[in-house]
């Protein structure tokens, strides 16, 4: 299990999390408010896995206790299935909208990604890899007509 607690992030780092939040049409405006409640993470998350994850579970909050509720719960029922977990210190750091916070989380996320990309091809080569072991056997057909039999066009 991966645990998720605040760390610093290099600026190559910040820079991938920057060209992620473009390429999924996230503003960085206001990203440490946004992402100080789970809701903005479980409506991208949502969008890969749809069956894991139901929106009604986590209604927008405003105080900071009622956001860690939140975290609390997308922690355990969510990330947990992808064996990751936040540890309760940041998750405390993104429920009050620490500078940083939200970024080295939604680094994790795109690191999460990667692997279950990762985890996608290789069972998709594995799957082929049995096909084709499935296909291996050596086919015989006997052809039972003479030349000049039967109907040729």
């Amino acid at each position: 299990m991966h645990t998720v607690s605040g760390k610093n992030l290099s600026i190559e780092e910040v820079e991938d999390v920057q060209k992620w939040l473009r390429q999924n049409s996230i503003s960085t405006h206001r990203l440490r408010r946004e992402f100080s409640d789970v809701l903005p993470l479980a409506e991208v998350l949502k969008r890969d896995y749809p069956r894991l994850i139901d929106l009604h579970n986590y209604p927008k909050k405003s105080s900071v206790q009622l956001k860690l509720a939140n975290w609390e719960t997308f922690n355990f029922k969510v990330l947990s299935k992808f064996n990751m977990t936040l540890s309760r210190d940041f998750m405390d750091q993104l429920a009050n909208g620490v500078n940083g916070a939200a970024e080295v989380l939604l680094h994790e996320v795109i690191r999460l990604e990667k692997r279950q990309r990762v985890a996608e091809e290789r069972n998709a080569s594995l799957r082929q890899e049995q096909a084709w072991e499935e296909n291996d056997e050596v086919k015989t057909v006997v052809v039972n007509k003479q030349p000049g039999q039967g109907n040729y066009y």
